[in-house]
């Protein structure tokens, strides 16, 4: 294939992987923010912390991660079979526990429905199938936004659990496909059992950096203040869509041996203007769109800033996992966690929503700083 043909097919790969993931994360964002409107921020704080729940549920479940699969199936090692087993045990364990204490079968039943979804991304990004992955994500929030609000209409805060449960469905025939792909073959995990179990270790810490503050908040300063931050989080995530795709687009090509710089520092400069932007907008937009949040403008400019040191962060998580160097994330992501839930009982107790915005953005940036002190020692080496 000429150099030409090469370049056009690596553009319309990562069309597929960021058009999905931002028509993909623009549909989520339009329901999570249309739904804030018809409910009380006390309801919307306590709807994320039963999802939240779910989603700790699934990490705690997830023993081959999407990440530990994109880069074994690239590699074309047949081990996702035997992985998706062993996290659907685990997970059925996970979704007994919560119904136990929450009597909720919808948050069990979430449980099981992320991980086949985490798991059938990983295998479609390092197939690179990445026309499926935009196809099928894509018809998910299709699902979740024509589901969640009818549902939510009739039933109230019940109505969006089922509403998401439905639209993870269709993720169930493509996951036993996978799953009936190749055979069960624990000898597999023998030689690579620290990578996966690193990489399994980073991904319950990361998963804890993002759903601590569904356990922290609450406790600390209530399900109101939960529910502000987590529209701050909404927003966020939302322009984090852009780095999002792109990292899942050179996870695949780091783990090949193809580092992609130019397109790394392309996507630092996209963040850098994302974030002016939208801090320029934010006021602008808020009192016409939310005008209930007008207090909360300053905590949101504060939390996008941490979009610029997590990209960055992001592009040497992707090198790092291509090296297979796992413990080199599970670094960053605890130097992460531990300055966040720092930042939450020192500056929230202190500066309520402000204080939790401080403490998002410093923990980002510690981090940032640690990935890029980590890339310098490998160079070295």
């Amino acid at each position: 294939m000429s150099s030409f043909k090469k370049k056009i097919r690596a553009l319309k790969d990562l069309a597929y992987v960021t058009g999905g993931d931002v028509l993909s994360r623009a549909i989520s964002s339009i329901f999570w923010l249309s739904i804030i409107s018809f409910m009380t921020v006390k309801d919307y704080g306590l709807i994320h912390y039963y999802v939240g729940l779910a989603s700790l549920g699934q990490l705690f479940s997830l023993i081959g991660t999407s990440s530990v699969i994109t880069v074994y199936v690239s590699k074309n090692i047949k081990i996702q079979s035997t992985l998706f087993l062993i996290s659907l045990i685990i997970g059925s364990i996970a979704s007994l526990i919560l119904f136990y204490f929450l009597q909720r079968i919808d948050v069990a039943l979430l449980v099981i429905l992320l991980i086949m979804c985490d798991l059938v991304g990983g295998v479609l990004l390092g197939k690179k199938k990445y026309s499926f992955y935009f196809r099928i994500n894509l018809l998910q929030k299709i699902l979740l936004l024509t589901f969640g609000l009818i549902l939510f209409k009739f039933i109230g805060i019940d109505g969006i659990l089922l509403g998401i449960i439905i639209s993870y469905t269709i993720f169930i025939p493509i996951f036993y496909k996978q799953l009936k792909e190749s055979t069960i073959d624990l000898s597999l995990l023998k030689n690579r059992k620290n990578f996966i179990m690193s990489n399994y270790t980073n991904t319950i810490i990361s998963g804890l950096r993002r759903d601590v503050d569904k356990l922290i908040i609450p406790s600390m300063l209530g399900f109101i203040v939960l529910g502000n931050y987590s529209l701050g989080i909404q927003i966020y995530t939302l322009l984090m869509v852009f780095s999002q795709s792109f990292s899942k687009y050179t996870l695949p090509h780091d783990a090949s041996g193809n580092q992609n710089k130019k397109l790394k520092k392309l996507m630092i400069l996209t963040s850098v203007i994302i974030v002016t932007i939208a801090i320029i907008l934010l006021p602008l937009v808020i009192p016409i769109w939310m005008p209930q949040f007008l207090e909360n403008i300053q905590t949101f400019q504060i939390m996008i800033v941490s979009i610029i040191p997590t990209t960055i962060s992001m592009l040497h998580i992707s090198r790092f996992l291509g090296l297979e160097k796992s413990n080199f994330v599970q670094a960053m992501t605890i130097t992460q966690i531990s300055t966040l839930v720092a930042g939450f009982i020192l500056l929230g107790n202190h500066f309520g929503l402000n204080g939790l915005a401080i403490s998002f953005v410093l923990s980002s940036a510690s981090s940032c700083s640690l990935a890029i002190y980590l890339n310098r020692r490998i160079k070295e080496k």
